[in-house]
């Protein structure tokens, strides 16, 4: 079993190099990809006390992450992690977020998000309040871990906490 789930990976692993490769063909790629834990948009980030921490678990693909303002649909922040890497910002102000997450190999021209995304997901909303009870005051921390499905042999995980549905990539694409 253990081994057709690892030829099933490694199948889709250079079926997606191949597509990759054919969309660089057609399509620049970024010239010069980000560091690691770079900002991405917008020019500056947030400001604020609450804090994300996001952890890329996947042995394959990089990861993009967009922070979007549930009321405006903007993204408020945008980080490429590559794989076994996270990051950590400390900079949400107060608001109702979700999270809108992809997976990929190369970026596309504007080095901000992929030629060729394998998926992605977007969260359902989280509303982060500075709760001031008792005189104290109190920030939210929020937590991700995130494993694409081709590196955990089609298995995906999910808190009974957390929904997610697919997104379109252009959907993912908007600033």
């Amino acid at each position: 079993m253990t081994k057709q789930v690892d030829a099933d990976r490694k199948a889709k692993r250079a079926e997606f190099l191949q597509r990759e490769e054919a969309a660089s063909q057609r399509f620049p790629p970024c010239a010069n990809p980000p560091e690691f834990e770079t900002f991405l948009e917008p020019e500056a980030p947030p400001v604020g006390i609450h804090s994300l921490h996001i952890r890329n678990d996947d042995s394959f693909y990089n990861l993009i992450v967009k922070v979007r303002d549930y009321t405006t649909d903007r993204a408020v922040a945008s980080f490429f992690i590559p794989p076994h890497l996270s990051i950590a910002d400390e900079t949400f102000p107060d608001g109702s977020y979700y999270l809108q997450y992809g997976f990929g190999g190369k970026l596309d021209i504007s080095c901000k998000n992929f030629l060729t995304p394998i998926w992605v997901i977007q969260l359902s909303m989280k509303e982060l309040r500075e709760n001031t009870q008792d005189g104290h005051k109190n920030w939210e921390r929020l937590e991700y871990n995130f494993t694409s499905a081709l590196s955990s042999g089609g298995r995906r995980y999910r808190s009974s906490q957390q929904y997610y549905h697919w997104v379109s990539a252009e959907d993912f694409r908007k600033p």
